[in-house]
């Protein structure tokens, strides 16, 4: 399982020397990263009367580029650091954005066990199935993944039961390290500001054949 972490392109130095650093955020410290995985994603309409319509996969590779907007100087242009997880850093914190019309396809995960390898924090899931009763329309589900195995197994319950991802500003899903990520982890580093469309369309092929790589060393 490949994880992608987002910086500011000034940064590539001291993540090629001393690998990523514990930062801060909403959950806490730890490094925040999402699974290198395909999703697809939903565009606004441009207008009321337009319908939103769906990409195709795509790598989430880019998925928190909006968090750059508004840095303009070219130090700041991010790269994506795509990495792996030594042993020693399980387990993880992964949330997932459960909607009200995921909920019964998806919060049947928690009827497994810790030794499926991952556990639901008690009377979260109650509270969540509270929630969707009186209306709410999302929340996230907190998870401690143990293993790569638990985190694509619930990825893949995630995926089946179609979530929602709007292009441009959107956190459906996140994974937070509680530890530094080594150097020697990373394994690639790549920069999310070319404008050149054919860079972008060699780099998502490139993604994916890396993902397609995954799957059958998976299988």
């Amino acid at each position: 399982m490949k994880f992608v972490h987002l910086a500011p392109r000034s940064r590539i130095g001291r993540i090629k020397r001393n690998g990523i650093r514990l930062g801060g955020g909403q959950r806490g410290r730890g490094v925040y990263a999402v699974p290198l995985i395909e999703v697809k994603r939903e565009n606004y309409p441009y207008a009321d009367e337009d319908p939103a319509y769906e990409s195709e996969p795509l790598p989430t590779i880019d998925l928190w580029r909006w968090l750059f907007r508004k840095r303009r100087c070219r130090g700041n242009r991010p790269i994506a650091v795509i990495f792996t997880l030594p042993d020693n850093l399980w387990p993880v914190d992964l949330f997932l954005r459960v909607t009200h019309d995921m909920a019964r396809t998806f919060l049947g995960v928690s009827q497994r066990s810790q030794s499926h390898g991952y556990l639901i924090p008690e009377g979260k899931v109650e509270l969540l199935a509270e929630a969707f009763a009186f209306g709410c329309q999302h929340d996230d589900l907190e998870i401690q993944v143990h293993s790569p195995s638990a985190l694509g197994f619930l990825l893949n319950q995630w995926l089946e039961a179609n979530p929602t991802i709007w292009f441009g500003c959107d956190d459906p899903l996140e994974t937070v390290i509680r530890a530094p990520v080594p150097a020697s982890s990373i394994q690639k580093l790549v920069p999310l500001s070319q404008r050149n469309r054919k860079a972008k369309v060699r780099r998502d092929r490139e993604l994916r054949r890396s993902l397609e790589e995954d799957v059958e060393k998976a299988d």
